[in-house]
């Protein structure tokens, strides 16, 4: 499997990132990364529906659409994104729990009593603090999930309330959840910087073969190239449109 930490924060440039290494690329890969503050939403969800607009407009907040179904969530510098991509046999490619165990192992190693809640959250005392979606594409699935490390929870609350309008039609809502950051629970006391690289550290050694590995200038101008085409556009973000990676020269 192949490791990329990847130090990039703008949300446009990682959502195109995970595609393009999920749909072009050969290998498996861990990744671990964060965004700048923005709203990241389901596949087939209504962003009207999910988030508070005029907020997210005033204060330059994005709202951006991933591949990946399951519901909104709010990202900030608190918060890190771990990413699976793995191969399996069609058919059974979407495993929740083996996904996940290894981030539950981490945390419960730390010391939390974290476990696995309904399908795919992972909770802390009853508390949400990771949310997962996964993808399928042909013979891969693409993994992701959310760590509140220290999250302005009282940011994502406001921002992840939309107004009273009712806006008709057939789009996924979220499910609305009690949720905690995982700083704030450590028996001692760790920073973001440090628990990103214990994580990394803990999912490397778990297998022989593993490399730690960095984007190319050819990955860069592949990814810059999806998040201008789809990320970056109406018609991904809030139409209906979405345009293919171009996976060849």
């Amino acid at each position: 499997m192949r490791f990329i930490d990847r130090q990039e924060t703008d949300p446009y440039f990682n959502l195109a990132a995970e595609e393009y290494f999920f749909k072009c690329c050969d290998d498996e890969f861990f990744m671990l990364w964060r965004n700048n503050r923005s709203v990241i939403i389901g596949k087939h969800q209504n962003p009207y529906a999910e988030v508070n607009m005029a907020y997210a407009t005033a204060h330059g907040i994005p709202v951006i659409r991933r591949i990946s179904g399951g519901g909104t969530v709010f990202q900030d510098a608190g918060n890190l994104n771990y990413t699976f991509i793995v191969y399996g046999e069609k058919g059974r490619l979407v495993d929740y729990p083996v996904r996940m165990a290894p981030v539950i192992e981490f945390l419960q190693n730390l010391g939390l009593p974290v476990m696995l809640s309904g399908r795919s959250d992972i909770a802390l005392r009853g508390m949400k603090i990771s949310g997962n979606a996964e993808h399928v594409y042909r013979n891969k699935v693409l993994h992701h999930g959310t760590l509140l490390f220290s999250t302005d929870v009282k940011e994502m609350e406001t921002v992840l309330t939309p107004g009273e309008e009712y806006f008709p039609g057939h789009a996924m809502r979220s499910k609305r959840s009690m949720v905690t950051t995982i700083g704030k629970h450590l028996p001692r006391a760790m920073d973001i910087n440090t628990f990103r690289k214990s994580l990394m550290d803990f999912i490397f050694s778990r297998e022989a073969g593993n490399r730690l590995v960095t984007l190319t200038n050819r990955d860069m101008e592949r990814i810059r190239a999806l998040m201008r085409t789809k990320y970056l556009t109406y018609e991904w973000n809030f139409g209906h449109y979405a345009p293919k990676a171009d996976c060849h020269e």
